[in-house]
């Protein structure tokens, strides 16, 4: 049966060296059944983002502990491998023991780390390769309060808000054996205006250009023109004030949100999220999270409104919600990993009353809600069938397998699939984002740099050395400029300005690997010159020297947008050494799903609300319409998780 607990993701891998240490084979050659040559071996194995080592115990009869000593695998993901998996291999004595599902490569690394210490001890590794034992075709039933099918960043949210609602019990089903999903990988990034921080910063011409272009557009519903004349009345007040700062309003962030959307979300929802944005962001502040003391502009999040997390990593909402829940609601919440749901439960009244699901090992699950169900199982862009036949065509012609996904493998669409079966209504379901920044060889978002997540002090060249879009742009339109280039890969070119005080081992990518480790991978290119960066990555010296050099220029000249349509020009790159990070898109967000209000209720095909069934996060749809801007991923998670605990934990069935 699969582990039932209440799972605390631990933020670091804190792990110290041995007593005795031996990492050059011995000569022993243990049988089977001999007496072991006690002391402590080193081995290693190839991981996620690096190599894997671990120090291996043993007395003359048992390993008696493993130690993870060296790792780069992804906080959360790879991290709850290296922490897990040491203790099952000393408690079953065996390397063979089952890895955690959603970190399949991290628990690799360290199974096989184990037997290649094992092998430098001279050990015979079949000694301790003994495969788990399962139990097999169990029915299991259990019951909460609230059930949240989904245990990523909005079935978090909605865990925590339901028992701050008062919810005595909730079961989170979770399809991986780890909590977080695609919240795991977010780049740490939240979008809310910010009068405080954001008077800190200085209001460009460039950012004024974009509030007064949103304001001349002819509104194409009174629910537009409604939203414009607020927004002019805000800014007016602005000018006239004579602040120098970031002008920015719930209304002002709703309206580009729409707008960057390309007009086809629900405006409703879209606003309420805008509104409610700041608040969630004190609510996750105040449940414990840490954000940097300045504001910035993500990627694709077209103006300067993005929160960072402290660590610059999702993975800390993931901790806080995990902490927050363990240190104040550690009896009423519990996880059941590795749980595939595959089907929501509905009364004769047609009420989702809860959830069944099975696992690896063909055991049923009946997880039933005394009040409500949340859905939050993610979208669905890992899910080649379904990009295929919702996603695919003029925009998008090929989104087939070649094509990465920077998501969890677990984003396969299973919760909308549900909520269709017993009439749900989808919309925006032809609507998928590309992510530009994304990995050529694992898809992802691994191995960006610390300036990759802002615009300001980057710029991106062709395989040609040639810039070719706006970077401070729409997600599609940078993605649709780079499927035109040659491979449909680019660079994203960095200088060493900014990096005061900081070395190649002390400068780490999203993913936790020190530039160092990432030249050595591959993954990154330096120079100490534009020529030698160019050399080390193929392209034309001239034309990458002209790319920086005429970029630097506008920033000289002031410029408020240039020839690919760039308003961000603050920073220069005039330092050595000089960085290149070879970038391609990948699937990264389907903008449709399930159908929801305000109260985050589900609504079927008739536009009737579907009882006991709420949903949050990236398995709903009508919220960021034809694109989303980057930044507001985790916003959706928080406003509507937030709302959904709310009204789920509030649901009565009498």
């Amino acid at each position: 049966m699969k582990r039932i607990t209440a799972l605390l993701l631990s933020t670091a891998l804190l792990l110290s060296g041995c007593g005795s240490s031996s990492s050059a084979a011995v000569e022993s050659t243990a049988s089977s059944t001999g007496t072991l040559p006690a002391g402590t071996y080193t081995g290693s194995a190839p991981g996620r983002n690096g190599t894997v080592t671990v120090e291996v115990t043993l007395s003359d009869s048992a390993i008696t502990d493993v130690k993870v000593a060296d790792s780069k695998e992804t906080e959360n993901i790879g991290t709850a491998a290296t922490e897990q998996l040491p203790e099952k291999i000393v408690a079953q004595q065996s390397y063979a023991v089952d890895g955690l599902s959603g970190a399949t490569l991290s628990s690799n690394a360290v199974k096989n780390a184990v037997k290649d210490a094992l092998e430098s001890a001279g050990v015979d590794p079949e000694r301790f390769n003994v495969p788990e034992e399962h139990t097999t075709g169990q029915k299991i039933e259990d019951t909460a309060d609230v059930v949240v099918v989904g245990g990523g960043g909005a079935g978090l949210a909605a865990a925590v808000s339901a028992v701050q609602s008062g919810a005595e019990s909730v079961i989170i089903v979770e399809k991986t054996d780890i909590l977080g999903g695609d919240t795991n990988v977010n780049g740490g990034i939240y979008n809310t205006p910010d009068e405080d921080l954001q008077s800190k910063t200085e209001m460009t011409e460039g950012n004024k250009q974009q509030v007064e272009a949103a304001l001349a557009e002819t509104p194409v519903s009174d629910e537009h023109a409604a939203l414009q004349a607020k927004v002019k009345e805000e800014y007016d007040a602005y000018l006239a004030s004579g602040e120098t700062g970031i002008f920015d309003s719930a209304d002002w962030y709703a309206l580009q949100t729409w707008n960057g959307g390309d007009k086809v979300a629900n405006l409703t929802l879209v606003e309420n999220m805008a509104e409610k944005a700041y608040s969630g962001y004190q609510w996750l502040e105040d449940l414990g999270a840490t954000f940097k003391d300045s504001i910035s502009q993500g990627p694709g999040s077209l103006y300067p409104r993005t929160h960072d997390t402290t660590t610059g990593l999702g993975a800390e909402f993931v901790d806080t919600y995990a902490t927050y829940l363990q240190n104040n609601y550690g009896d009423n919440w519990k996880v059941y990993y590795g749980v595939t749901a595959d089907e929501l439960i509905v009364d004769d009244n047609g009420a989702v009353t809860g959830v069944h699901g099975t696992d690896s090992d063909d055991n049923e699950y009946t997880i039933s809600a005394a009040n409500g169900v949340v859905l939050a199982t993610g979208g669905f862009a890992g899910n080649v069938e379904m990009r295929v036949e919702y996603c695919q065509g003029e925009k998008w012609p090929d989104l087939g397998s070649n094509l990465g996904c920077t998501g969890v493998a677990s984003d396969t669409g299973d919760g909308i699939n549900m909520a269709k079966a017993i009439g749900a209504n989808l919309v925006d379901m032809d609507q998928i984002q590309l992510l530009h920044m994304c990995s050529p060889t694992k898809g992802t978002t691994d191995d960006n740099s610390a300036k990759d997540k802002g615009v300001a002090s980057i710029i991106f060249v062709n395989k040609e050395g040639n810039r070719f879009t706006a970077e401070d742009g729409r997600r599609d339109d940078i993605c649709k400029a780079a499927l035109a280039q040659t491979d449909g890969l680019f660079y994203a070119i960095e200088s060493w300005d900014g990096n005061d005080g900081q070395t190649l081992d002390t400068l780490v990518t999203n993913n936790g690997v020190t530039y160092t480790d990432e030249i050595a991978q591959g993954n990154m290119y330096i120079g100490d010159t534009l020529e030698d960066l160019a050399a080390a990555i193929g392209v034309d010296p001239d034309n990458l020297k002209k790319a920086v050099e005429d970029y630097n220029a506008s920033v000289d000249a002031g410029a408020t947008n240039d020839e690919f349509g760039r308003t961000t020009f603050t920073d220069k790159l005039e330092t050595g050494p000089f960085i290149a990070v070879p970038r391609k898109p990948s699937a990264h967000h389907t903008m449709g799903g399930v159908q929801i209000n305000t109260n985050t209720e589900v609504l079927d095909t008739d536009g009737n609300v579907i009882e006991g069934l709420y949903a949050a996060g990236e398995v709903t749809g009508g919220i960021h319409g034809a694109n989303r801007l980057g930044g507001n991923a985790i916003v959706d998670t928080v406003v509507y998780g937030k709302t959904a605990g709310e009204q789920a934990a509030a649901y009565n069935r009498d």
